[in-house]
């Protein structure tokens, strides 16, 4: 999956994905109970991986006693509305790890588009390949010159290309058939 329908998928489930300057990535949202809820996703590590394991290690129960054992400022009073915050945990947990799992649309439905709209996504697919032309004629330039490293030129590129694909398969419903 692709960092922007990562990032898409976790904001439809309610998590938003941050990333840091040195490249560390993570997820947060609240509980409803207002916990805050984090998932450290380390370096190099898929983001589906880390939340399906956060999902299957999570353990309601055990969330409680440490609860109940190391008090949070704020959090609520009985032992039963902390058992019931941690099994919705539980739940926005498996949901994200549902969401992130599941396989992507990559049918993009072309006999639904309009002509505007097939016009309006290939305006917006040309923006993006100038794009990466631009990126690596930047390389070229700055390379020679000592500010540009391959790999971050690389990574660039491959932003714009995941740009593209999720241009190229966005949901023909967006624009129906008139």
């Amino acid at each position: 999956m692709h960092a922007n329908t990562i990032e898409t998928t976790a904001n439809q489930q309610g998590w938003t994905l941050h990333t840091g300057f040195a490249g560390g990535q993570w997820l947060e949202t609240s509980s409803p109970a207002g916990e805050d809820l984090i998932i450290d996703v380390p370096s190099g590590r898929p983001i589906p991986e880390t939340v399906h394991e956060h999902a299957e290690q999570f353990d309601p129960d055990e969330h409680v006693r440490a609860l109940v054992r190391s008090p949070m400022e704020g959090q609520p009073g009985t032992i039963a509305e902390l058992l019931e915050d941690a099994k919705a945990i539980q739940t926005m947990l498996d949901r994200l790890d549902a969401a992130l799992s599941a396989p992507p649309d990559d049918d993009p439905h072309w006999e639904q588009w309009t002509a505007e709209a097939l016009d309006e996504m290939l305006d917006d697919v040309a923006h993006k390949a100038s794009s990466l032309a631009q990126t690596v004629l930047w390389h070229h330039h700055a390379a020679n010159h000592g500010i540009e490293t391959p790999e971050n030129t690389r990574r660039q590129c491959l932003d714009t290309l995941d740009d593209l694909r999720d241009l190229m398969n966005r949901d023909a419903s967006r624009h129906p058939l008139t």
